[in-house]
């Protein structure tokens, strides 16, 4: 009898492991999905000759700010100006 409450006690562990690990891959796609939309809004920004830079850099900046990236300007130093 012990033997079976050990495999049960082990079958719901290896449960709880994939259950977690499925919404770990659920949140990656779904981040994934995020990226590839927002590149494609850039990437239509950059052929569209009326664009500003200013909305390039905009989208870029709540790309990273979604991605929890703090961006660094070319010199190093954090730009100051947002």
């Amino acid at each position: 009898m012990t033997d079976v409450k050990d495999s049960i006690k082990k079958l719901r562990h290896l449960r709880n492991v994939l259950c977690s690990q499925q919404g770990a891959q659920q949140g990656a796609f779904e981040a994934r999905d995020k990226v590839i939309e927002d590149l494609q809004e850039i990437y239509n920004f950059c052929i569209d000759k009326k664009t500003r830079k200013k909305q390039i850099e905009k989208k870029v900046l709540d790309m990273f700010n979604y991605l929890q990236v703090t961006p660094q300007p070319q010199d190093g130093t954090e730009d100051d100006s947002r």
